[in-house]
């Protein structure tokens, strides 16, 4: 059995149409901790200063799971999508176009570096659609 899978951007994704999720009225505490554990217990910041590659394909898929999973035990589950697997978080990453990877990049850059997780909390919002289907 194999799975294909077709990455297709959203046409509600390209920068010019993009919204901002609401975050004043959520408690992030929570979420940024976790986030913050995450990246030290996955030298998040040494893949960043490395910068290879398929460090970052392997970083980004990380970032992918913990993010989905945690904003799933938010206010704001149901404006993000649902936590990933790591067959979709593989698919998703190696389904980014030029500007969705320079954008996760910066934003992951951003959030260890600086330890503010709101640009990349906002990422959370702008997923391209993954069509799954099984062939047997």
């Amino acid at each position: 059995m194999t799975d294909d899978v077709d990455m297709q951007a959203d046409p509600n994704t390209s920068s010019s149409n993009q919204s901002i999720l609401e975050l004043k009225n959520v408690d992030l505490n929570p979420l940024t901790d976790a986030l913050r554990k995450d990246s030290i217990e996955g030298d998040w910041s040494l893949v960043i200063k490395n910068g290879r590659d398929g460090s970052w394909q392997e970083l980004l898929r990380r970032v992918l799971l913990a993010l989905t999973n945690l904003l799933a035990a938010t206010s704001l589950k149901s404006k993000v999508i649902g936590p990933l697997g790591w067959g979709e978080a593989t698919a998703m990453v190696s389904g980014f176009n030029g500007e969705q990877l320079k954008k996760w990049k910066d934003a992951t850059r951003k959030a260890v570096e600086t330890d503010d997780w709101t640009d990349f909390i906002q990422l959370g919002m702008y997923p391209p659609t993954i069509h799954y289907s099984v062939r047997v």
